[in-house]
């Protein structure tokens, strides 16, 4: 049986997974400022969701 594989090229995928990576990092930094915010203050939530972790 035939069957056709689907599969990207090595630096269409690299580039994929940075912009997955980045979007990913945005909706955590979003996320983590607004529960910060509304449990502190504004100064609090953007230090916290700005701190980068690796």
């Amino acid at each position: 049986m035939g069957s056709t594989v689907l599969s990207r090229s090595t630096p269409q995928a690299r580039r994929r997974a940075i912009v997955k990576r980045h979007c990913y990092r945005l909706l955590v930094v979003v996320r983590t400022a607004t529960i910060a915010f509304v449990v502190g203050d504004v100064g609090d939530a953007l230090n916290i969701g700005s701190r980068r972790t690796c």
